[in-house]
């Protein structure tokens, strides 16, 4: 049975890579992934499939407190995608800037779409917040 545990544990580490990107946003806001706080602006890293197809959801919970010192908490989910990944991807690093303006429109129930890509324009992230 020991065994068969390794093996399994061995062939999903096998089946997974990490991607990093600069999350920025306004002073005091904290990103959740998978539970794991997160302070903006901060280096994320996520898993995401090795292989060139199929994606992996994280859980993405955000808050934070607007200009006019509102409190707004969003919840939802990060699509990590898989890709090739080229000597410049693996280099680059992508930025998401999670803006006010249209951060302050969750609580309206509007569910935004921050969308993300390699240096070769291949997809790598899709987050999508919405109203807690």
């Amino acid at each position: 049975m020991g065994g068969t545990f390794a093996t399994m544990l061995l062939i999903t580490i096998g089946c997974t890579a990490t991607s990093k990107v600069v999350f920025n946003g306004l002073p005091g806001a904290v990103l959740f992934l998978d539970g794991q706080p997160h302070h903006l602006p901060s280096d994320v890293k996520f898993t995401r499939p090795a292989s060139a197809s199929g994606s992996t959801q994280h859980d993405a919970d955000l808050a934070f407190t607007s200009s006019q010192s509102k409190e707004i908490r969003a919840t939802g989910t990060l699509n990590a995608f898989a890709y090739t990944e080229s000597d410049f991807d693996k280099v680059a690093v992508a930025t998401c800037n999670l803006g006010e303006e249209q951060l302050v429109k969750i609580p309206n129930g509007t569910t935004l779409i921050f969308k993300g890509q390699t240096a070769n324009r291949q997809a790598l992230y899709k987050l999508t917040p919405k109203q807690k």
